[in-house]
């Protein structure tokens, strides 16, 4: 199991409440647009909308790309260790599809303890990579699910299927999920429970607030 320590230096970033949350504010941008996000609350630790496979269709022939000496693609989109994106599209954010800059080798390799064998999720591996702070990434899986995964905390949370699914390509579910950080609709995933699988979900949604980040 990969764990994640919480340093001194980096607690003295966060305030927390009562309840041992803390609040931090980051922020991301898009088109060179910085958006201040909403207060978060996270849980500190010492250690720690399935759409159909049609949207990949145009990433079936991909263009190799070499990063701590595993590629991005392979002859099945399954088997990818990250997902690439459109040139355009890659080159109007501030957060990375560098396959140099995903860490490939610390925590999608699939030869070592993995973030997929983690949290028991196929195929997980990232889209894109925030270069600062808390080093957020997108993250998506073998069923086209998408995830926000933050490295300095361990924490995954999986976005809602309600919040993406009108949109089609993986390009426009990714801006969508830049540009609504800070009140995007995601629920946490556990190391041997995904909740796209609890049938409870919604009864219990309906008696405690929702998950936003």
């Amino acid at each position: 199991m990969i764990t994640f320590d919480i340093h001194a230096e980096e607690l003295d970033q966060h305030k927390f409440n009562d309840e041992g949350y803390s609040t931090m504010i980051g922020h991301t941008c898009l088109d060179s647009t910085e958006t201040d996000l909403q207060t978060r609350p996270l849980r500190i630790s010492p250690s720690s909308s399935t759409s159909s496979s049609a949207v990949e269709d145009d990433h079936a022939v991909l263009v190799a790309k070499k990063a701590d000496g595993l590629s991005c693609s392979t002859q099945n989109d399954n088997d990818l260790l990250c997902v690439p994106l459109e040139d355009d599209f890659v080159d109007s954010l501030c957060w990375s599809n560098d396959p140099g800059h995903l860490a490939l080798e610390t925590y999608f390799d699939p030869k070592k303890p993995s973030l997929a064998g983690d949290f028991q999720v196929d195929g997980l591996r990232p889209v894109i990579r925030e270069d600062h702070d808390r080093h957020r990434f997108i993250l998506m899986d073998n069923k086209n699910r998408f995830y926000v995964w933050t490295e300095w905390d361990g924490r995954l949370f999986w976005v809602r299927h309600a919040e993406i699914e009108h949109l089609t390509t993986v390009e426009e579910k990714v801006e969508f999920i830049l540009g609504t950080l800070g009140y995007l609709e995601v629920e946490p995933v556990y190391h041997t429970k995904h909740p796209a699988d609890d049938p409870e979900l919604e009864t219990i949604r309906k008696a405690f607030p929702k998950y936003r980040i």
